[in-house]
């Protein structure tokens, strides 16, 4: 099993359109998850707020709403974001859009965030003891009382065939403090985790000091996802 790094766009889309947003992936995917169309009675779709000047959710259905939080590191972030390509807009009328990579990109630091997830431990986050920024705000978000949705912006790429247990386990592995420590502080509310492998993306739901999975969506599925993979050459 390999871990892809994902091209710029599959983040945050707003080099190529300013609307477009890692959020309206993670929304198309709920909207084809029936587990979280389940969450209405009436079944109905999320939609994105008009406005988060107070604090609104990521997404909302008629009877829940949740909110993203990307688990990436920040100098990684920094990088990509230096790294984004150019794009040429001249002909946009005619349908065409020409994205061109960076030619002298910046390189990318070599850090893993699941490897320093997994390395806190509980002292360090009630002592406030972090070893980074990206692992500090990573638990400031885990506090919000809300209900949350990790996403892992990587792409698991294997011609093996592995169970989806596997991937709960190294979930759960991965998650365990932080997310014991979140539901001590927001005991009423879910948190979910939604990683990529091959065409699919997988839903885990946080219970009983373990990720469950509940759901696969295939990108196949995703239009606005789908077009825009169309500009990354992984």
């Amino acid at each position: 099993m390999q871990v892809i790094d994902p091209k710029y766009f599959m983040l945050n889309c707003k080099f190529i359109d300013r609307g477009l947003l890692y959020e309206d992936d993670l929304i198309e995917v709920l909207n084809w998850s029936r587990f979280f169309r389940n969450k209405s009675q009436d079944k109905s779709e999320y939609v994105a707020p008009t406005s988060q000047d107070s604090g609104e959710a990521d997404a909302y259905s008629t009877e829940y709403q949740i909110d993203f939080k990307l688990v990436v590191d920040e100098e990684v972030m920094q990088g990509l974001n230096k790294n984004k390509p150019t794009v040429d807009k001249k002909h946009i009328k005619q349908g065409i859009i020409i994205v061109n990579d960076n030619p002298n990109p910046t390189p990318i630091p070599p850090k893993n965030i699941l490897a320093d997830i997994m390395s806190i431990f509980m002292d360090e986050i009630q002592s406030n003891r972090l070893s980074s920024n990206t692992i500090k705000h990573f638990i400031e978000n885990l506090e919000k009382n809300k209900n949350l949705l990790l996403y892992y912006p990587y792409e698991y790429v294997s011609n093996t065939v592995y169970p989806v247990q596997a991937f709960s386990n190294m979930l759960t592995q991965v998650f365990r403090i932080p997310l014991i420590y979140r539901k001590q502080k927001c005991p009423d509310k879910d948190t979910f985790a939604c990683i990529k492998v091959n065409k699919n993306f997988l839903i885990f739901e946080w219970i009983e000091d373990a990720f469950v999975y509940r759901d696969s969506v295939n990108e196949l599925l995703c239009a606005t996802y789908r077009d825009y993979k169309l500009y990354s050459v992984f």
